[in-house]
Order: C-alpha cells, then structure tokens, then sequence
C-alpha cells in the first residue's frame, strides 16, 4: 500500500486536487482513513475540518470501513 503523502503529493498542484486525492487513497484503501485526512488538510494548507467537509461531502467517499458487504436501496 501506497503511502498517504506519496499519494497526495501527486495530485497538490491540481485544482480541486483533494478530490482527487481522497478518490486514489479510497481506491487504495478502500475507504478514507483519518491520518489521510489530516495528512491532506496539511498538504493542502486547509483546516482538519474543511478536509473532513470534503471527504464527507460527496456520496462515493467513505471516511470510515465498509462492510464485506454493501445493501443500498
């Protein structure tokens, strides 16, 4: 597994970058873990918060683990 700010660092200089970054860190881990949180909200120079807003915000990122198996109705 990659590291969270080798994974971040790719995407810095983009706009909207986090996004971006949030979505690779998902895809690597399957899910957003806190210490990527705060190692963006550093990287980005953005409150811990903002970047929690960021990873909560949209429907596809999951700031916590999934089951084995996911029901959406």
């Amino acid at each position: 597994m990659a590291d969270y700010n080798e994974i971040i660092s790719a995407y810095k200089t983009m706009p909207g970058g986090i996004i971006e970054a949030f979505h690779a860190i998902q895809k690597e881990y399957s899910y957003i873990p806190e210490e990527a949180v705060v190692a963006a909200a550093d990287a980005f120079d953005m409150s811990k918060a903002r970047a929690y807003g960021v990873a909560t915000f949209y429907s596809y990122l999951k700031v916590g683990k999934r089951g084995k198996i996911v029901i959406r109705i």
